[in-house]
Order: structure tokens, then C-alpha cells, then sequence
């Protein structure tokens, strides 16, 4: 299914790329299921090269549009980004054109005749072809991104070319049926890319054990990818036989697989072997993945079908002991083994916004996965704020009390299915405790945000009404007011249409796109593209009347003076249906501006909510009408801030006619920005603190469901401020939540402001014009790091203020402070690398030796020497004690506890240098400890692997010197001769020249 977008929605891009842009839109065609679309969304300014001769005439045009002062040369050497080898594979054998700088290579074992092999449509000498790649493609300055669907004579030269030019960051490969008879080197080659941050591979066959190796390297070679996926389309029905621990681990070292992924955002895994659920080690390794990647906000991992008696052996997954884990996820998709380990993690379960069961449906004879669905159903009712927005599960029986539990543990659901059980027919019994014609619209209204629904849910209900299916769709819309689109068993997303009148159409989108397990928004918006392009909004203008609205608005305004205001609005409202009808956008958004205005001259706010309202809803109204009027009531905000009822209602009708529009999302924001500080003042003059907490959360629930972030029209600045407020609101409740004795409720804003402060581009930060949004950023990070007791993070929080110039520059006053806490902060956080490092480097800092108590801290915990409690306490703690980081606060105690316990741990790595052996009554003397806590604290640095020890309890010893085998003994004495041998032979070399030069003094 090849379907290309209709030109209607061409045009419309095209419109959005810009007029001075005049590259050939890369056609939105579906290549196999185009993962790569997904995965990688920016590859869009795009050149297709099909053959050797089309690539040859592309490096011509290149050089010419360079060398000259063609317009085209903006298109092309200006935005290209990305190169797409579309080529059509006809030959059985591999050409082995441009595989000359590998030599000669042998032929595939299962490749053709020579003769068979494809043919070049132009004859070009080898090093013409790399002569005209380098010349050309080093003028394409954005590219960066490659995509490999097809094969042709010669594209093994634009590959190599590619790879050694290292500036290729995201890469997409479509693999054939025809990679497997091409030679071995080829296929070993074609993934040599390195330095990777976009990943997509898909393959029509799963590939044999020496392809996947060579696809598993090219992505380990890759330490920072934010993106990897890797899809074996007709694995599916097969067994299944590449592991996914070989995938996510580097294995190349035997018993020591490594993760090779720090900054990973999306992982995409489809149809690795299901037989790692049988294995308890293969599952721990999983989790240990999962944990280690926090950044993670899609994880999509399918395995094959696992057989029924495997599904009763099956290993658990679970990250209930890593609570803190994943607290980016977004997007979860998978079987039950996997959603329901994944979800029992506080972190990602406060987050995730789409959880899909994609295991195979109907497949659950046995009911194995009925114990994975109830540890589902428990982990997201342990999270009463979850953000699920999409929730697909096999239920085994669905009743009203089913329905009933999922609208209550997850009350934001905008997209519900439910996939069939084995046994049955549909998901829905008739019986007589539950009657799907009655029921499930009765259930789905429980939902107040409910979208979206799946086909099964609407096929139980067509079925129970015994009509066809396109009736039951239009009557469970009529009966469930809130449903605007039905997502059909192939994927199709069916758009409901209300009109003004309140009747109920329906709209088949394109099947453009069939990634309905990846992203139900993808085909939902294009649906929605295409109704547009289908409205009225781009109508070309049929007539202009500018000239009657000159002429008819100065009358209204007259007529609303005297008094006669609704019929001054009348004769406006007749006249902007000729225009709006007629798409004149400019008339028609001064009639609608013109209509708030004389409302608002007559201090009628009700009619300028009523008609806000009314004009925004009608038929075919333009949007540059409707943003125009929006703006206009905007205004008189400020003007109502003494009549809070008045301002309220007008913020809520501004509310409500913004709600889904995208062209209208930044004035959304601003006023929800508005009403969520009437909020936050309402807390503030409240005298009850129950009243003051609901009103402060109603404030941060209100611009916390901002996703600003993704919003086009709002500038960088005005964005990362929205982002600092909701960060601000989420402190403030959790905050106020511990000071009514409820802070572990408020670890789920400290979660959220941990992901808000991940939306922040630091990078932005650092320009100067941006000073104040950094110094409030880092002052909301400091606040949470201290939150976490995370002190090493609190204080490189510090850092980046102190680096600010204004800041830096005041030496006596804020200057100095930040300084001060960086110190303090830095010798309070746990030893480690990073730490001692942070600790020398600022030692080493000239500005630190102007403060006396501070420089003469940092270098006792730099000084291998020990400090006794009793005496750091005499000489600092009177100073210490009067600062804001140790005063007489509960936190301040904590942290003088805390610096206590540096102070010993620094003590015990001083002593496990100076001491072999050492008894324990001596170490508790030298650190002032009782026994009890001295044995503690030095299990405690054994744990974290700073020193090594072992406490000999019968004798009393403690050991800082661990036990060499012979082979250990050996070595070093092989070292040490070696190293003597070395000195001896430079100082027998240093004599013989010394000899020699006197024995030339004494012949002359």
C-alpha cells in the first residue's frame, strides 16, 4: 500500500515550510510500515537519489547551483539534511561496484551469476564518482541524517563516502529480502557508521546471526543515540531467535555485559526471542537496563508469541524496589510481563501517558495473563495523579465494575481499548448483569476526557443493537457526547464529525500511516489535516468586503451609542456570515473584533462572553478571525482584575474557546497562566491550610497540563518561563504538603519537577539577555536537589550561578554567598571522583582563598591528614552554625549530622592509607566514635566501595589490605624487575656516556 497524500495536504506543508524555501518536499509515502517517520520526524528536507547516474547528475547540479548565484542553492546546499538511497534491487547478485577500497571480496554464498548482477546506468571511472561525492556533498552543510531503502549500482559509494566523512547522526535502513544473497563484506560495511544519535532499522525477514551482529555493533559504536529502533517485521510468526539482551548489552567481554547508552530517550525492539522470560538472570539484566536509563520517555519492547506452558514459567519483572526509576516514560508498550514490572516503578507510572499491551490478541488460553493485568491495575491505582492518557489491555471479563475501576485509577484515559479474550467472540458478555447497548455508553460517560475508543468496544455495542457497524458507530457518538474518533481493528482512525446543528457524521482518514501501535496521534492528526484541507478555512477568497464593513461599522457604533446595542450587533452579525462565508479572513476578524468591542464600551461582559462563545462556533468560522477576537478579550483582562467575577467568567470563556485549538494554544496559555495565579493568590490569603493546599494544587493541575514545550507559535523564552512556573507551583504544593504532614503524597510534584527541569535547554540559559530565567531555574534545582539530600547536585547547581557574570561580579554580596554554599555543599556530598574533583578544582581557585572559614574547610577534606570531630567543631562550628546551610533547623541538623559523617569517612580513607592493619579500639579513638558506629560507618564506605577492609571481630583487627593471590604476588614482582631493570640499564647507559666523554677530554 503505497498511498501518496493528497496534493490538498502538500500544499498546506509547503505553506508551512516557507515561500523562500524551494527544495521538493520529500513525499510522505508509506515504505514498509515507515518507522522511520516516527523515529526520526526531522528527516524531512530530504533529496532521493534512485541510481548511479541520478547520483552522478545530483553532484553536477550541487557544484553548479553552488558556483553560481541561483536561488536554488538555498534549497539544496542550505537545507538538505538528509539523503535517501530509494533504488529498486532487480539483479540476484551484488554488483560490488565501489567496494574497490575494501579489495577484492568474495562473492555471497547464496548470490547469483555475475552476469545477474545490476547494472550501472552510466559509465563513470571510480575515482570520478568519489571525486564528484567529496566536491559536492562537503557544500551540504546541514546534512546530517541518511536513510537506506533500496539498492541500485554504485550506492556503496555514497555510503563509504558517508561513513568516513563521519557526519552523519541519523541513520534509517529499510532491509530487504535481497540483502541476504549480497556478499558477506558488503552487508559487514553497510552498518559502519559511527557517533549515531538517530537509529531506525527494519527489516522484511529476520535476519541470520552474522547481520544482527553487524547491526548490534554499528549501535554500540554509537555511546550517545537518543533513538533505537529495531523492527523485524515476519518475525512475528516466526520463533524468534535474536536475543534482546545481545541487543541493549555490549556482550563483546564474556560475563561483563556493559550498557552503552547513557542519553537514551526512545527504544523501539520488535520480535526478539519471548524466551527470555524464562530465564530469571536474562529478566534481572532487563531491569538493571531499564534502571540504568532514566531517560528513557518511549520504551516499546514486542517480543514473539511465547507458548502457553512458557507463559506459566515465566520470570517477574519488577522495579517496585527502584521506585525512582524511568521517571521520563511516556510512551509503554509491550506484553503484561513487561507493563506490569515496568508500572510498579512510582516514577514511571507517575508519568507514562500511553500504556498498549501489543502482545498478540486473543492469545491468552490459559489465562496467564490475568495475574500480570491485576499487578497493572494495582501499580496505576497506586498513583492517584498518573498522566496515562491511552490504556489498551486484554481484560478477561469486562463488566461495570471493570469499566468503573479504570475511569477512577486513571480519570485523565483520552484513548481506551480493550483487546478480545480467546475464548470469546467479543470483549463484552450479554448477560444479565451487564448489557453492552446499556452498559458500555452508561461506562464510557464515567470518562470525562474520553476521546478515543477501540473497535472492540464499538463492535460489542453494533453487535448488541444487531445493526451495521457504521450505524453503531454514529448512535454509541450520539449516546457518548465526549467521542470524537474510533480506532478501527486496521489501524484507520474514523473521525466523528459534530456540526453546529449537533448531527453526527463520520470521516475515514487515509490509511497514510499504519503505526497504530506506535502513536495514535500520527493518523488521528493527519485525519484531522484532512478535514481541514477540506474546509472552508482554505477556500480561496470569493469576494472582498472591505468596502461594506468601512461602511457598516462606524453605523453600528453609532446605533450602540444611542443605546441599541443588540441591534448594532445584529446588522455586524449578518454581514460577517457574507464574510466568513465568503473566506474573507481580514473583514471578518474586524467584524468579530468590532462586536467585543462595542460589548465591551457597554460594560456588557455577559454579552462578551456569549458571543466570544457563539462566534467561535460558527460554521466554517476562520481561525484568523477567531484569534483576532481571542487577542481583543485578552486586553481587557487587566482592566477587570478589581471585579474578580467578571474576570473569572471571561477567563473561562476564553478557556473554553481555545480548548483544541493548536492555533489558539499560546493564548490558551497565557490565560490558564492567569487564572492559575488567581489560584495561588486565593492560597495565599487563605486562613484554613486545608483550603490553601486545594487551592494552591488547582493552580499547579492548571499549568502543569500545559505542554508548552511543544508549542510552535510561543517564542524559546516565553516557553522556558511557563516551564519555571510550573516548576514553581509544583515546589510550592509539595512544600505545603509537608508541612501538613503529608510529604510522601508530595513526592509526586517532586517527580514532576524533576521531568519539568528536563524540558529546560540549559544552553538557552546561557545567554546573557536570558540571566534572570537561569538564575530562577537553578534556584528550583537547588530546591530539589536539597529536597533529595543530593548535595554533590545542589552544588554544582551553585556552580552555575556563581558562573553568571552579574552574579560572579558582586564579590561581597550574592557573589560571595553562592561561593560560600558551593563549599559547603560540595564537602557535604559523598566522596567520589566527581566530587573530590569538583573539591581540588575549587581549592585550587583563587577567588575561594579570600574566604578564610571556607578555604581553610575545603582544604582539611583535601589534606591527607585526620580531622578530629572535637576540633573541626571548635574552630568552625560557631560559624557554621550561624549560616542557613547547618543553622538551627531541622534541615540544618541533618546537615550538620551529615558533615559530622564526611568528616569520618574522610578520617577512615585517611587511615586505610597510613595503616595495614589497625585494632578497632585504636580506630575509635582516632575517630571519636563509639564502637557500634565506627563498625557501621566503615561497612558502610566497604559498600560503596571506598576503601577496602575487613573487621577480624574475635582479635579486634581491622584489615585495609586486601589478600594477594600468587598470580597477583608475580605480576607485581614482574613489574617491579622490570622496572629496576629499566632504571639499571638507563644508568648504565648515563655511566658509559659519562666514560666516553672523559675518555675524548683525556686523548685531546
Amino acid at each position: 500500500m503505497n498511498q501518496r497524500l493528497p496534493e490538498e495536504i502538500l500544499s498546506k506543508i509547503s505553506k508551512l515550510v516557507g515561500k523562500d524555501s524551494t527544495f521538493d518536499l520529500k513525499p510522505l509515502v508509506l515504505i514498509n510500515r515507515q518507522w522511520h517517520a516516527v523515529v526520526a520526524p526531522s528527516l524531512l528536507v530530504a533529496i532521493s537519489v534512485t541510481s548511479l547516474g541520478k547520483l552522478v547528475e545530483l553532484c553536477d547540479q550541487i557544484v553548479s547551483y553552488h558556483s553560481s548565484d541561483s536561488p536554488l542553492n538555498s534549497s539544496v546546499a542550505k537545507y538538505t539534511k538528509t539523503i535517501i538511497i530509494s533504488g529498486i534491487n532487480n539483479g540476484d547478485a551484488d554488483s560490488h561496484l565501489g567496494l574497490d577500497d575494501l579489495g577484492e571480496q568474495p562473492r555471497g554464498e547464496d548470490e547469483g551469476a555475475e552476469e545477474d548482477a545490476i547494472k550501472p546506468d552510466i559509465e563513470v571511472g571510480p575515482d570520478m564518482i568519489r571525486h564528484k561525492l567529496r566536491d559536492a556533498l562537503s557544500k551540504l552543510t546541514l546534512l546530517d541524517a541518511f536513510e537506506w531503502y533500496g539498492r541500485f549500482a554504485g550506492d556503496y559509494y555514497l555510503a563509504r563516502y558517508l561513513q568516513q566523512s563521519k557526519v552523519i547522526r541519523h541513520l534509517a535502513y529499510g532491509v530487504d529480502m535481497f540483502v541476504s544473497i549480497v556478499s558477506l563484506a558488503y552487508r559487514e560495511h553497510a552498518f559502519a557508521f559511527e557517533g549515531l544519535e538517530t537509529v531506525a532499522v527494519t527489516t522484511e525477514y529476520e535476519p541470520d546471526p552474522d547481520l544482527f551482529c553487524a547491526i548490534a555493533q554499528m549501535m554500540h559504536r554509537s555511546p550517545n543515540p537518543r533513538s533505537i529502533l529495531f523492527d523485524c517485521k515476519f518475525a512475528e510468526s516466526m520463533s524468534g531467535y535474536w536475543s534482546l539482551v545481545d541487543f541493549i548489552c555490549d556482550t563483546t567481554i564474556p560475563d561483563q555485559p556493559t550498557f552503552v547508552w547513557p542519553n537514551l530517550s526512545h527504544l523501539v525492539l520488535r520480535f526478539w526471542k519471548g524466551a527470555l522470560w524464562q530465564s530469571a538472570e536474562q529478566v534481572e539484566l532487563l531491569a538493571k537496563f531499564l534502571v540504568a536509563h532514566p531517560k528513557l520517555e518511549t520504551l516499546i519492547l514486542q517480543e514473539t508469541c511465547v507458548e502457553d506452558s512458557e507463559s506459566e514459567t515465566a520470570k517477574p519483572l519488577s522495579l517496585a524496589k527502584h521506585h525512582d526509576s524511568l521517571p521520563a516514560l511516556k510512551r509503554l508498550l509491550g506484553s503484561p510481563r513487561l507493563i506490569s514490572g515496568v508500572l510498579e516503578s512510582r516514577a514511571a507510572c507517575s508519568s507514562v501517558e500511553r500504556v498498549i499491551d501489543n502482545s498478540e490478541e486473543g492469545f491468552d488460553q490459559d489465562g496467564a495473563k490475568a495475574p500480570y493485568i491485576d499487578r497493572i491495575m494495582a501499580a496505576i491505582e497506586n498513583v492517584p495523579n498518573n498522566q496515562i492518557e491511552r490504556l489498551r489491555l486484554e481484560v478477561p471479563q469486562l463488566n461495570r465494575d471493570v469499566y468503573a475501576r479504570i475511569a477512577r485509577i486513571a480519570p485523565g484515559i483520552r484513548f481506551l481499548e480493550f483487546l478480545r479474550p480467546f475464548e470469546t467472540d467479543n470483549t463484552t458478555p450479554s448477560t444479565s448483569d451487564f448489557n453492552p447497548q446499556i452498559d458500555i455508553p452508561a461506562a464510557l460517560n464515567k470518562y470525562p476526557n474520553l476521546e478515543i475508543v477501540g473497535a472492540h468496544i464499538v463492535n460489542d455495542f453494533t453487535e448488541a443493537l444487531d445493526c451495521s457497524q457504521s450505524d453503531g458507530i454514529l448512535e454509541l457518538a450520539k449516546q457518548v457526547p465526549t467521542i470524537k474518533a474510533i480506532h478501527t481493528l486496521e489501524g484507520i482512525i474514523t473521525v466523528v464529525n459534530r456540526d453546529s446543528n449537533g448531527d453526527v457524521s463520520v470521516v475515514e482518514s487515509p490509511q497514510f500511516l499504519t503505526n497504530e501501535d506506535l502513536d495514535w496521534r500520527l493518523p488521528y492528526a493527519y485525519a484531522s489535516l484532512y478535514l481541514n484541507a477540506m474546509s472552508a478555512e482554505n477556500k480561496k477568497q470569493e469576494k472582498d468586503y472591505t468596502a461594506e464593513v468601512d461602511a457598516l461599522i462606524p453605523e453600528a457604533e453609532s446605533l450602540a451609542q444611542s443605546g441599541q446595542l443588540q441591534a448594532a450587533v445584529d446588522k455586524l452579525l449578518v454581514l460577517e456570515k457574507q464574510a466568513r462565508n465568503s473566506a474573507d479572513a481580514g473583514s471578518t476578524s474586524r467584524l468579530l473584533v468590532t462586536i467585543i468591542k462595542l460589548c465591551r464600551a457597554a460594560q456588557k461582559f455577559d454579552l462578551v462572553n456569549s458571543n466570544i462563545t457563539l462566534l467561535a462556533k460558527k460554521h466554517g468560522q476562520l481561525k484568523a478571525a477567531t484569534q483576532a477576537m481571542v487577542e481583543e478579550a485578552m486586553t481587557y483582562l487587566p482592566d477587570l482584575e478589581a471585579e474578580r467575577p467578571k474576570w473569572l467568567e471571561l477567563i473561562e470563556a476564553l478557556r473554553s474557546v481555545t480548548e483544541g485549538k493548536i492555533f489558539l494554544e499560546t493564548s490558551r496559555a497565557r490565560v490558564t497562566l492567569a487564572l492559575s495565579l488567581h489560584h495561588e493568590r486565593l492560597a495565599g490569603q487563605a486562613s484554613d491550610p486545608a483550603e490553601a493546599l486545594k487551592s494552591a494544587q488547582t493552580a499547579s493541575d492548571l499549568l502543569s497540563e500545559l505542554q508548552v514545550e511543544t508549542y510552535s507559535s510561543m517564542t524559546r523564552r516565553e516557553k522556558t518561563e511557563f516551564l519555571l512556573e510550573q516548576m514553581r507551583l509544583l515546589v510550592l504544593v509539595a512544600n505545603m504538603k509537608a508541612e501538613a504532614g503529608k510529604s510522601q503524597e508530595g513526592e509526586a510534584e517532586w517527580i514532576k519537577v524533576r521531568v519539568g527541569g528536563r524540558k529546560v535547554n540549559e544552553g538557552f540559559l546561557k545567554e546573557a539577555e536570558n540571566e534572570d530565567l537561569k538564575l530562577k531555574y537553578y534556584e528550583l534545582m537547588i530546591k530539589y536537589a536539597l529536597h533529595n539530600a543530593s548535595y554533590l547536585d545542589a552544588a554544582k547547581h551553585y556552580y552555575k550561578v556563581w558562573e553568571t557574570p552579574s552574579i560572579k561580579a558582586e564579590t561581597d554580596g550574592r557573589g560571595r554567598a553562592t561561593l560560600e554554599h558551593i563549599i559547603y555543599y560540595v564537602v557535604l556530598a559523598s566522596h567520589s571522583n566527581e566530587q573530590s574533583d569538583m573539591l581540588h578544582r575549587l581549592y585550587n581557585d583563587s577567588e575561594l582563598a579570600k574566604l578564610d572559614l571556607q578555604y581553610n574547610l575545603a582544604k582539611c577534606f583535601v589534606t591527607r591528614e585526620l580531622m578530629r570531630w572535637p576540633g573541626i567543631e571548635g574552630l568552625y562550628g560557631a560559624q557554621l552554625r550561624e549560616t542557613s546551610v547547618f543553622g538551627r533547623t531541622k534541615d540544618g541538623e541533618k546537615r550538620w549530622e551529615d558533615l559530622h559523617m564526611r568528616v569520618i569517612e574522610h578520617n577512615i580513607r585517611v587511615i586505610s592509607v597510613y595503616y595495614t592493619r589497625i585494632t578497632l579500639d585504636r580506630l575509635t579513638g582516632l575517630l571519636d566514635l563509639p564502637l557500634a558506629q565506627t563498625e557501621e560507618t566503615l561497612c558502610k564506605l566497604v559498600v560503596d566501595g571506598s576503601v577496602w577492609a575487613r573487621i577480624d571481630r574475635p582479635k579486634g583487627i581491622v584489615n585495609f589490605r586486601k589478600p594477594r593471590t600468587a598470580d597477583d604476588v608475580l605480576n607485581a614482582w614482574s613489574a617491579d624487575v622490570s622496572k629496576m631493570m629499566g632504571l639499571v640499564e638507563k644508568a648504565s647507559m648515563g655511566i658509559n656516556a659519562e666514560l666516553a666523554a672523559r675518555g675524548k677530554l683525556g686523548a685531546s
